[in-house]
């Protein structure tokens, strides 16, 4: 190469605009949710500390959303309905929808534990009358314990077409995830937790990433938001794992992520 054309390339090179190289991993923390960061709450707060064994609960009684076919689930906990669970499988190369149900609303379990520890006893129920027949209620709905709570099981196939865009979807949506922007910090700024709503549902997304489970939730987000258009195409997935004849709901599905999708990649995250 001449002495010249060494000279513009290096003159070229410089006009570049430079990009920041990719931190390596131990250059940053991980977002995390564990004992290092909940424990607090667990001791310092008893509603905080049964919510926990409550999510825990759940997990274990829809267990099946953790079987190694699942790469996508979202656990569903609604404030009036038995709990379930929606999941994205692939199992060489075919791609399939699990639903699974609680028989009964679990958070109901929690319920009867307070109400006979008179957790709740109304300050007018002087003889205890109110706060029995409450127990008797509950009791007469829920099974003799969570072990005996019957899960609902749905699974069917999916087109590799759709299942690749599920697939897509999902990853690049939990990727977002991340911490809510409220700069400045303030101090006096207290943590609010995603919890049961008088009248909500909370949304547990997770997503199975090689070396790390990918995790994101949401509290009844509005249905024109990016997180509730994900919500209405998971829901849709459970529509079609049930339906008779469930090519329309598909073709509405399909849309709906080639829709999101496209969002997506034109906002930055």
């Amino acid at each position: 190469m001449s002495a010249l054309l060494t000279f513009l390339t290096f003159a070229v090179s410089l006009m570049q605009p430079v990009s920041a190289a990719m931190p390596r991993y131990e250059e940053h923390l991980l977002p995390e949710n564990s004992v290092y960061t909940d424990i607090k709450s667990r001791v310092g707060d008893k509603f905080f500390s049964v919510y926990a064994d409550y999510e825990e609960n759940v997990a274990r009684v829809l267990f099946d959303a953790y079987h190694h076919d699942v790469v996508g689930r979202v656990f569903v906990l609604p404030s009036f309905e038995p709990e379930y669970a929606i999941a994205l499988t692939l199992s060489d190369e075919n791609y399939g929808v699990l639903h699974l149900k609680s028989s009964a609303q679990l958070w109901h379990f929690e319920s009867l534990e307070m109400l006979r520890a008179g957790a709740y006893r109304r300050r007018e129920d002087t003889d205890g009358s109110e706060l029995a027949a409450d127990i008797k209620d509950l009791e007469s709905r829920l099974p003799a314990s969570r072990q005996e709570v019957v899960v609902e099981h749905c699974e069917r196939m999916l087109s590799k077409k759709v299942g690749t865009k599920l697939y897509s979807l999902w990853s690049e949506m939990l990727f977002r995830t991340r911490y809510p922007d409220l700069r400045p910090a303030s101090p006096k700024a207290k943590p609010v937790p995603l919890g049961l709503a008088i009248d909500g549902t909370a949304y547990h997304f997770s997503f199975e990433y090689p070396r790390f489970t990918l995790a994101g939730k949401i509290l009844s987000p509005g249905e024109d938001s990016v997180t509730g258009q994900f919500v209405a195409i998971a829901e849709m997935m459970k529509d079609a794992c049930h339906a008779e004849d469930n090519e329309h709901i598909l073709a509405d599905m399909e849309q709906r992520i080639d829709a999101l999708t496209a969002t997506l990649s034109e906002t930055n995250y």
